[in-house]
């Protein structure tokens, strides 16, 4: 990655793809799980088919 100030002057510097996947959507811990919510609701109710005692 780089960054040009405004005088011209360039920055380089390396960043994590997922980091920056993060950063460029806005994710914080919680928004990053809840992408998932689909395959969470799945597990949950095929867990609880199996081990419904749990439950």
């Amino acid at each position: 990655q780089k960054v040009t100030g405004p005088d011209g002057s360039t920055f380089s510097f390396d960043i994590d793809p997922f980091d920056k996947h993060r950063l460029l959507k806005g994710l914080d811990d919680i928004s990053l799980t809840l992408e998932y919510v689909g395959a969470i609701e799945d597990f949950e109710a095929r867990h609880e088919n199996v081990s419904g005692w749990m439950y």
